[in-house]
Formats: C-alpha cells, structure tokens, sequence
C-alpha cells in the first residue's frame, strides 16, 4: 500500500540509529539527516525553569508546600 508519508518504520530505524548508532554517546543534541546539532536555547534554560515556577506557585501555591 503507497502513502503519502514514510511509513513507521522509517522513523523507527532513525530512533534505532539515534540509540546505538554511531552517534550513541552524545547526549543532549538534536539529530538532522543523522548528524548531530547542539540544541539551540540552552543558554535560556534557567530563565524559562524560574518563570514556569513562578506560573506554577501562582496558580497553585498549595502544591508546592
């Protein structure tokens, strides 16, 4: 049966490769056409955690005693 998209097994096998591919050892990088890209934002990290907290104590200050 033809799709229009590739089937689940494409994306299965570049999960697969991801894993235990040659690239098993990196940790925290985005894989485009299977090379390995530094997440971008990651400098922004910290800011974002204290404002989801501050959002989060907000709207629910009972859940973070």
């Amino acid at each position: 049966m033809k799709l229009f998209f590739t089937p689940p097994t494409k994306g299965a096998s570049l999960l697969v490769n991801g894993d235990f591919g040659k690239n098993k050892e990196v940790s925290g990088e985005f894989f485009v056409k299977n090379q390995a890209i530094p997440l971008r934002f990651l400098d922004k990290e910290q800011k974002v955690l204290e404002l989801v907290n501050s959002i989060y104590g907000r709207d629910f200050p009972k859940n973070l005693e």
